[in-house]
């Protein structure tokens, strides 16, 4: 099991996408900055194919 800490410093009332975070990684004891919510998506599923992005489900 995958286990994160997500951190959200600002974000803005009118624009959902507007998001500044940090991502921590328990595992890895990494520490990864995201700047709105596809960065935050990226970070955590990072190979996974995310439907709505212009990708085409399978």
């Amino acid at each position: 099991m995958e286990s994160y800490i997500i951190r959200i410093y600002k974000r803005q009332k009118n624009n959902p996408e507007g998001l500044l975070g940090q991502v921590v990684d328990i595992q890895k004891d990494e520490k990864l900055v995201f700047s709105s919510v596809d960065d935050l998506m990226k970070i955590l599923c990072p190979q996974e194919r995310i439907p709505g992005n212009g990708e085409k489900e399978n």
